[in-house]
This record gives C-alpha cells, sequence and structure tokens, in this order.
C-alpha cells in the first residue's frame, strides 16, 4: 500500500507502481497515510526534512510497528551532496524519537531510487540497522526478496549515522564518473551467510 497526505494522489502512484511491476505482481493500493500507516511493516520514504511532519501525526498508529527509515539527512550545493549534522546522530534516530514505541529499522540509504524503478539489474548490497534484532531480520527479509539486493544485518540502529553518510558520498562518485554507483561489499558469500 503507498501511502499519501492525499488518498487520489496516493492511488495514483499505486497505478503507476501497479504498471512497472506489471501482470502477475502483487496489487498495489492507494489510500491516506492513516490507512497505510495501520500495514504490519511501513517504509517512511520521504526526505529528511520532511520526516517528522509526516510521522509525528501517525506516532499513535506506529507504535508496535515496523517502522523503516530511508531518509538522509543531506544538503546539496554547488559543491555537490554534503552530509548534515541532525541533533540525535542520525534520521533513523530522529525517526525514533518521532515515533516512541515503534520498532525503527535503518535501511536503503544507498540504493538508488532510479535503481529501485529501472529496468537495470540490481547488484548492491543493504546495510540494515535496528535496536530490535527481530524487526531488522524481518526486514533484511523482505530486502532479500528483491532480486540482486543482498541485505546485510548491520547491528544497532546507531550504525545508521554510518551508512546515511554513505548517501552523499556515492552521489559525489556519481557526479565525478558519470555513473550511477550501488554499494558492494566483498568478503562475503553470495547470498549473504548467516552472521556468526
Amino acid at each position: 500500500m503507498v501511502g499519501s497526505r492525499d488518498a487520489d494522489r496516493a492511488q495514483a502512484l499505486a497505478a503507476e507502481l501497479a504498471d512497472l511491476a506489471g501482470p502477475g505482481a502483487a496489487p498495489i493500493a492507494g489510500a491516506a497515510n492513516p490507512a497505510a500507516a495501520e500495514a504490519p511493516v511501513v517504509c517512511v520514504a520521504v526526505p529528511y526534512a520532511a520526516q517528522a511532519e509526516l510521522v509525528v501525526p501517525l506516532a499513535p498508529l506506529l507504535r508496535g510497528r515496523i517502522v523503516v527509515g530511508t531518509a538522509v539527512p543531506m544538503v546539496v550545493t554547488g559543491d555537490g551532496p554534503s552530509a548534515v549534522a541532525v541533533p540525535q546522530g542520525s534520521a533513523a534516530l530522529a525517526l525514533a524519537d518521532s515515533c516512541p514505541g515503534a520498532r525503527v529499522v535503518a535501511a536503503l540509504h544507498t540504493v538508488s531510487a532510479r535503481h529501485l524503478l529501472g529496468p537495470a539489474a540490481l547488484a548492491e548490497d543493504v546495510l540494515v540497522t535496528s535496536d530490535d534484532a527481530e524487526a531488522r531480520a524481518v526486514v533484511v527479509d523482505l530486502i532479500a526478496r528483491i532480486p540482486g539486493l543482498r541485505a546485510l544485518d548491520a547491528g544497532p540502529l546507531a550504525g545508521a549515522a554510518a551508512t546515511e553518510r554513505l548517501t552523499p558520498v556515492l552521489l559525489r562518485l556519481n557526479r565525478r564518473y558519470r555513473t550511477e554507483l550501488g554499494l558492494r561489499l566483498s568478503g562475503l558469500p553470495d547470498p549473504a551467510a548467516a552472521p556468526r
């Protein structure tokens, strides 16, 4: 389900995504944010500047649910993108402050939205952090279902500060080398073995 403040906009986006997914894919619906917030796993896919404004009104609905944060605090200037410090240390920790009682997981910071939507095959690693080991495992499993993505359990939510800061670096490299890079770690079996 796709959520938006405007249910009609959510339904239009859901229809676009359904077209991209093609026949045989699971149905995709659109609804106002409160209805979408009732899902067992909620992905907050908005820029960092809009994160608190979106989440705070939904906080009572998100209590006990797995909430996946994807935001990266950064600014883009003429010199390119740069990380921005936030009081909590990361967008993921700020998200946890905005929705107390939610099971916050941080993921997908380094995966290009165009890569996720485009026809090209993915071949990237996704670092997943959370203080809730069970929620982290659920998100690792969900991401691993996306062909070409290898989800890795990267430990506690505090680690999101490092994963979020990788995004501006990748964007600068994309600009310099005129490409769209993804993160791939070496030295792990494929698919990744369970942590020891």
